[in-house]
């Protein structure tokens, strides 16, 4: 499996440190990290107590205030066992203008339903909002939010 993560970051003040994002996977198997920006280092850190891994991102150089960057990444998840739970999810953490959840799955054809699902925190497992979304040609979905909220986790399992 790959996970494409791009990014816009704009530095609040000068010298902005390196930043983290922090996810699930739960398939058996490695993960790696690449990007093709030379002045991008990405560092990955297992938390095995909290099942999580952590992707740090290390500029080469300080931002200055008010400088913006694009970051794009992608994870490569081995999943030798081949039982890696299907979903996509991303916590709101900070103010961000918008969200999007994309994803693509090319081998598999026909119709398929998605379900999106919206919660108020990390820690709920009763949703505000579920949806239930339908695809007629091919396993794809998108999600956009305008103005995600903080502290919710926007959530898609197929």
């Amino acid at each position: 499996y790959e996970y494409h993560r791009k990014s816009l970051i704009k530095a609040r003040s000068d010298g902005i440190p390196p930043f983290s994002r922090k996810f699930t996977w739960t398939g058996v198997g490695g993960i790696t990290a690449s990007t093709s920006d030379p002045d991008i280092q990405l560092i990955l850190t297992e938390d095995t107590k909290k099942a999580t891994t952590k992707i740090d991102v290390r500029f080469s150089r300080p931002l200055k205030k008010g400088e913006r960057r694009e970051v794009e990444y992608v994870l490569h998840l081995v999943d030798a066992m081949k039982r890696a739970r299907p979903f996509l999810s991303s916590t709101i953490k900070e103010d961000v203008n918008f969200l999007r959840l994309k994803f693509d799955l090319a081998d598999r054809k026909g119709p398929h339903i998605f379900t999106r699902t919206l919660f108020m925190s990390s820690h709920s497992d009763i949703p505000i909002y579920e949806a239930r979304v339908p695809s007629h040609h091919h396993a794809s979905d998108e999600w956009v939010e305008k103005k995600p909220r903080i502290g919710f986790v926007y959530y898609i399992n197929w």
